[in-house]
């Protein structure tokens, strides 16, 4: 919420609190942001959907990673040096199967061409479980058909001349259908479901390229990554 002044026709001065929509690439490169669009929870349809749509909607999530994940990949541009951004549409997502999420979905996203950007994901997943302890503790309110947009810049950390991690951006996004919780749903569960298994997709692909990298190290070299849990 701001406070926010104007003038009405007469030309009297007012002052208001108006929710204002924040736009969350205003200070990325748009020329190097990566961006991912990824669908939360179990079920996309809220109590005031009519039954057509329902099962529309009921026979699309579980025909993709919704119903078995709680996350489904909606969309994404990545950076891959000296090409430029290379994006994935909404079909693209919707084709992806449990056993191919992390290859053809994270993986892809935090590849630049040339290798997996494990500088990037420590930042991601320190905010992803932030959101997961809020959400442990929330027994208020039940999330439906909202997504997570994970952005960060592509380039170098010696081309952004910045802390790469001022970069990464993890958001809630679309809120149309957010209902209360009542009767037995004490938590919004799809959404837990949803982070964790991102997390756990995250902590698999980063402890999986640090080994790999540390294994072509000499063993009294540091390396700056180590396995997360």
């Amino acid at each position: 919420m701001q406070d926010i002044r104007f003038e009405d026709d007469a030309g009297v001065f007012h002052e208001h609190k108006f929710m204002v929509l924040e736009d969350l690439t205003e200070h990325h490169n748009s020329h190097s942001l990566c961006a991912a669009d990824i669908k939360m929870g179990v079920v996309t349809t809220d109590k005031y959907t009519d039954d057509v749509k329902r099962e529309r909607e009921a026979k699309k999530a579980a025909a993709t990673t919704t119903v078995s994940l709680g996350l489904r990949l909606c969309g994404m541009k990545v950076y891959k040096d000296g090409v430029g951004l290379q994006k994935f549409d909404r079909d693209y997502g919707k084709a992806i199967t449990v056993d191919d999420i992390k290859s053809k979905g994270f993986e892809i996203f935090f590849h630049n061409r040339k290798a997996i950007r494990v500088d990037i994901i420590p930042h991601i997943l320190v905010q992803l479980k932030k959101l997961l302890h809020v959400f442990e503790t929330n027994n208020k309110y039940l999330f439906v058909g909202t997504s997570l947009l994970l952005l960060y810049d592509g380039r170098s950390p010696e081309e952004i001349q910045k802390d790469i991690k001022d970069t990464v951006v993890v958001k809630m996004i679309d809120f149309a259908h957010v209902d209360t919780l009542d009767g037995d749903n004490k938590r919004d569960e799809g959404y837990i479901k949803g982070l964790t298994n991102m997390i756990k997709l995250l902590e698999e692909i980063y402890n999986a390229e640090t080994i790999a990298a540390l294994a072509d190290v000499p063993h009294d070299t540091h390396h700056p990554h180590a396995p997360v849990s």
